[in-house]
């Protein structure tokens, strides 16, 4: 007897899923977004399953500075007061000392010399005068004498292999071409140019106040900064100019 063709074909519900079944696998549907992995429930109902986001390195902690920010030398003078610009990437050792002296309060009350035309001086009263140490000359790449305002270490004696004296420096009234590669500028004036002109002789200094932090620059020069304070706590009573 021939079979049906009922009986002989395989109904629709045999070949595939139910609708049901269809329905379910196409909810299936897995959607990536944002931090997790969002999977369409069986139910109806959405669930999410956070999904870790790849490993991140530690955010690392602060190092401790080794290189100074900017660094300046509010001057206050009898005639006002004038703001440095302090060369510490170019001239780091010779920063630090003055640095130092300045906030040991080495300069205060002291009294400018020196009086020329194109320069202001003070930090070695006397010639014999000395802190107690020399300093090798540090040469600021394009650092010259092309204009006012520059700051600058005096030297031992007028030999070329002089070292810079330790405590001396100059402000410059006008350019002064001559002088360079002879005195090691280390600052530059930025506020106050025209308070230079201004000092005469009897003219002093009140303080120097040091803006920024030099603690990395003497660190890296911890044991030069050691010995250079020890001198300067032995230093006596500063000699006024003129006197012997």
């Amino acid at each position: 007897m021939p079979m049906s063709i009922s009986t002989a074909l395989p109904s629709l519900r045999d070949l595939f899923p139910s609708l049901a079944i269809l329905t379910t696998l196409a909810k299936r549907v897995v959607l990536a977004g944002g931090a997790g992995i969002v999977l369409a429930g069986c139910g109806g109902e959405s669930s999410t399953t956070a999904v870790e986001a790849p490993g991140k390195a530690a955010a690392p902690s602060t190092p401790t500075p080794t290189e100074p920010g900017p660094l300046r030398a509010r001057v206050r003078t009898s005639q006002g007061e004038f703001l440095i610009e302090l060369f510490a990437d170019g001239a780091p050792r010779t920063v630090a000392n003055f640095c130092l002296l300045a906030r040991s309060g080495f300069y205060d009350g002291q009294t400018w010399y020196g009086m020329s035309p194109v320069v202001r001086q003070i930090g070695r009263p006397v010639p014999s005068f000395t802190p107690g140490y020399d300093l090798p000359k540090e040469f600021v790449p394009n650092a010259w004498f092309d204009r006012a305002g520059r700051v600058a270490a005096t030297v031992v004696t007028d030999s070329p292999e002089s070292p810079a004296h330790g405590s001396g420096f100059f402000v410059t009234i006008k350019e002064q071409p001559r002088w360079n590669l002879v005195y090691p500028v280390f600052g530059q004036v930025v506020e106050g140019l025209d308070v230079l002109p201004m000092l005469r002789n009897g003219d002093t200094i009140a303080s120097i106040e040091i803006e920024g932090d030099p603690e990395p620059l003497w660190n890296r020069f911890a044991p030069d900064v050691a010995r250079w304070r020890g001198a300067i706590e032995a230093i006596g009573e500063i000699p006024q100019p003129g006197e012997r």
